[in-house]
C-alpha cells in the first residue's frame, strides 16, 4: 500500500495478513479489518487525505505526476475521502437535529425535482437530494441510525404532498408532521389570484384597465402596502365586492398566522373557517379544505 510520502521519498507499505482456515469444515476466516485501509484499496487513508490536501491548490494531473499515479487514480482517492468528510460531517449535523423540513425545487424543466432537507430550528442544510420518489426517501432516510429517526426527530416540516406525509410516517414514526405555513399561504394566494381572474373577465373593457397590474398589489403584505397600492385596491374592490372579501380574508389568515399561543390560533383558525363558509366563495372553501 502506498503511504504519505517521507522527505519526499515514496513510502510504500508491505503488509501481511494472517488467515485462518477451521480444522473442521476447512473455511477460511475473514482477516481482521484494518481501519486505516479501505478494502480492496492499495493506498493508505492517510495517503488519501495527503492527496486531498495537495490538490487544494494544484490540478489531478500534476499530483498524479509527482506521486507516480494516473489521473483517474487521484480523482477515486479524493472523491472517496471526499464523501467519507461529508458524511462524518453530516452525522455531527445530525447529532443537533430535532426537525426536519422536507422541500422540493425544480431543477429542470417538465417537472424535474430535486429535495433540500434542512434544519429549521438551527437553520443549516442537511442534504440534497437528486429525487423525490417516496420509495428513494425511505431507502434515503433509512440510512440514519435508528435511534435519531424513531426517538431524536420530534419534528417533519413538509408541504401538502402526500408521498411526504408517507415517508415521515414510515421513517420517523414518532415525529409530529407539520405543514409549512408558506404552503398554507400559497394556497390562500392562489385561490385569492384565481377569483381576481374570474372578476376580471367580468368587468367592461373600461373597467378591466382598473385590474391592470393588480395581482402582486393583491398578494402584497397589507402592511407594505404604499397609498398608490391601498387607492388602486379601493377602485377594485369597488367593482368587486367579492374580491374585496377574499383579499380581507387573506389578511385574517396571515395574521392568525402570527399568533403564538396555540390554543388562542385553533379558535381564531375555526372562526376563519366560519367567515370562509359564510363568504360563498368557492375557492376559498376549496382552499381551506387543504388546511
Amino acid at each position: 500500500m502506498q503511504d504519505v510520502p517521507l522527505r519526499d521519498k515514496k513510502v510504500t507499505i508491505k503488509l501481511v495478513k494472517k488467515r485462518y482456515s477451521c480444522g473442521h469444515c476447512g473455511k477460511r476466516a475473514i482477516p481482521k479489518k484494518i481501519k486505516s485501509i479501505s478494502r480492496y484499496s492499495r493506498k493508505t487513508e492517510r495517503f488519501k487525505m495527503h492527496l486531498l490536501k495537495q490538490t487544494d491548490s494544484r490540478d489531478y494531473s500534476r499530483v498524479a505526476k509527482e506521486h507516480g499515479l494516473s489521473y483517474t487514480s487521484i480523482q477515486n482517492s479524493v472523491h472517496s475521502k471526499l464523501d467519507t468528510l461529508i458524511e462524518e460531517a453530516q452525522l455531527a449535523t445530525l447529532d443537533e437535529v430535532e426537525a426536519i423540513s422536507i422541500d422540493e425545487f425544480a431543477i429542470k424543466k417538465k417537472h424535474k425535482y430535486a429535495v433540500a432537507l434542512t434544519d429549521p430550528i438551527n437553520g443549516k442544510l442537511i442534504d440534497i437530494l437528486s429525487s423525490r420518489k417516496k420509495k428513494d426517501l425511505i431507502e434515503y432516510f433509512n440510512t440514519w441510525p435508528e435511534e435519531l429517526r424513531e426517538q431524536q426527530i420530534k419534528y417533519f416540516s413538509m408541504d401538502m404532498w402526500s408521498p411526504y406525509k408517507a415517508v415521515a410516517e414510515t421513517v420517523f414514526p414518532n415525529a409530529q408532521i407539520v405543514v409549512d405555513k408558506f404552503h398554507l399561504v400559497t394556497a390562500i394566494n392562489n385561490a385569492l389570484d384565481k377569483l381576481r381572474i374570474q372578476e376580471q373577465d367580468k368587468q367592461t373593457a373600461a373597467n378591466r384597465k382598473k385590474f391592470y397590474k393588480s395581482r402582486l398589489t393583491l398578494l402584497m403584505a397589507g402592511e407594505d402596502l404604499d397609498d398608490d397600492s391601498h387607492q388602486r385596491l379601493i377602485e377594485i374592490f369597488k367593482l368587486s365586492p367579492a374580491l374585496e372579501k377574499a383579499w380581507e380574508l387573506k389578511e385574517e389568515f396571515r395574521d392568525l398566522l402570527q399568533i403564538p399561543d396555540i390554543k388562542e390560533s385553533i379558535e381564531a383558525l375555526n372562526h376563519w373557517y366560519e367567515k370562509v363558509s359564510q363568504a360563498k366563495l368557492n375557492l376559498f372553501y376549496k382552499a381551506k379544505r387543504t388546511h
